[in-house]
């Protein structure tokens, strides 16, 4: 089975990075998203948003949250047990997760703060995903996004 992922490369221009298809040629880059951002010394880095649809597209851990707690998670707050209206099988403590509307509209990104067996017994008003990135941060900071 081919992966989605096999005929795209990542390519560097002006110190960003973009996923890209092995046909594209260099001259094609900067008209050509998605674009991660640029990798400093230590090579590690923060996803926009931006990047959003594709990590939707792909990701293996997912989190759908309530009507009455999208809004919150838009304005850059964290998803609480009350919030959440459903989460993928064994999502492990820490990971990487993308919060989706329960209409299956990508929201945002974040980390799991509890691993799924422990949500199901967690009070209320505990934390279950960290709010790292969210479509309401286009907007708020769209002139900073490249």
């Amino acid at each position: 089975m081919k992966s989605a992922w096999q005929n795209w490369t990542r390519r560097s221009f002006k110190m960003s990075y973009f996923w890209c298809s092995d046909l594209i040629s260099y001259s094609l880059l900067p008209s050509s998203p998605p674009s991660l951002p640029p990798l400093p010394q230590t090579e590690k880095f923060h996803i926009s948003i931006t990047f959003l649809d594709y990590l939707a597209q792909y990701a293996t851990y997912k989190v759908w949250v309530k009507p009455q707690s999208e809004m919150g998670f838009l304005y850059g707050n964290n998803i609480v047990k009350s919030g959440l209206g459903r989460m993928t099988e064994g999502i492990p403590q820490y990971a990487g997760v993308v919060v989706f509307s329960m209409t299956d509209i990508p929201l945002g990104f974040g980390v799991a703060a509890q691993p799924t067996e422990v949500c199901k017994d967690l009070d209320p008003g505990a934390n279950v995903v960290l709010h790292q990135g969210d479509v309401g941060e286009y907007l708020r900071v769209e002139d900073e996004l490249s």
